[in-house]
């Protein structure tokens, strides 16, 4: 019955090519007739820039927690990073606590197995589940590191950025806070799925491989999403129009080619071009670090490139 509670069980209810039922497809698009008139209608009656639930007034003094611009920040983040973390721990457990199944379910079929492999880059089947799920997580990283510093650009448009910057605080400053936070989501997102990796390996008896897998593939795509938050600030800098719809593009493409261009059947060198293509993976009793240290280097350098320009660029305020 819970599948019954999330549109996208409705859409598997609907069974295309075996069933064809026309039922759950129908109440979904019922669904979103209703939520879209109900939305149209409510939007008639609202304020501009205000809810039907009345904002709480704020406090006449702020709390020393929110001394610095780096503070203001992780305010105005915090909700999102909470829920990128829970989504994070969410894939940590399903990875270990899947194999078991995904493992029954490939082996009575081979094009199964061979779909996985190619996902995980043709390592054993005992890991390519965690890699599988890890490189999600990489994903989910890389999105709250995306969001985190669009946040910077959509703070600069509205123009509550310049309130701050007529403070003592200074441009570089004010960028290496959303910079800052930025690493910590991915830190704690990240992290949120290896403790709970940790849990359901723990629960389901696995092997010391297992546990350096999930330390490994979890560390290497806390460094793959940070390649994002860096570009991102990048683009901020350089092109600040463009930098939510480039910096999500540019994710959009790093997730085709690094985690489906080998399913694609597309050249290796296109799964190079991603940071999720080229993370570290066990084989064997080492570690194949692959392109790690370039993905330092990339951060470092994308880090550095992006906080030294900002010294020099103006406010660009309008939208």
């Amino acid at each position: 019955w819970i599948v019954w509670l999330s549109p996208f069980g409705w859409a598997e209810q609907a069974r295309p090519y075996d069933a064809d039922l026309w039922g759950p497809a129908l109440l979904g698009l019922a669904f979103g007739i209703v939520l879209a008139i109900g939305a149209t209608a409510l939007q008639s009656v609202r304020d501009i820039g205000e809810g039907f639930i009345p904002a709480r007034r704020g406090r006449a003094h702020a709390r020393p927690g929110l001394a610095s611009s780096q503070a203001l920040v992780w305010r105005l983040s915090y909700g999102s990073i909470i829920g990128w973390a829970i989504g994070g721990a969410l894939v940590g457990i399903l990875a270990t606590t899947l194999n078991g199944l995904l493992n029954q379910v490939s082996a009575g079929n081979s094009e199964v197995t061979d779909i996985l492999k190619k996902l995980s880059g043709g390592s054993s089947m005992d890991n390519v589940i965690i890699t599988v799920f890890f490189t999600m997580l990489g994903i989910l990283g890389a999105c709250v590191a995306v969001q985190t510093i669009g946040r910077a650009r959509q703070e600069e448009a509205h123009g509550t950025a310049e309130l701050v910057l007529a403070t003592t605080v200074g441009r570089v400053r004010w960028l290496t806070g959303y910079l800052v936070v930025a690493v910590c989501a991915i830190v704690i997102t990240c992290a949120a799925a290896m403790a709970t990796a940790y849990l359901g390996a723990v629960s389901h008896k696995g092997s010391s491989e297992l546990y350096r897998n999930i330390t490994v593939t979890g560390l290497s795509e806390m460094v793959a999403a940070a390649v994002f938050a860096v570009v991102t600030a990048l683009i901020f800098v350089i092109v600040p129009r463009a930098t939510i719809a480039l910096g999500w593009s540019l994710l959009l493409l790093a997730t085709l080619f690094g985690m489906f261009g080998p399913l694609f059947g597309l050249p290796e060198w296109t799964t190079h071009l991603s940071p999720f293509g080229v993370t570290p993976v066990l084989k064997g009793d080492g570690v194949d670090v692959r392109g790690l240290w370039w993905l330092v280097g990339i951060v470092i350098a994308g880090a550095a490139a992006s906080l030294t320009l900002m010294r020099r660029r103006q406010l660009a305020s309008d939208g």
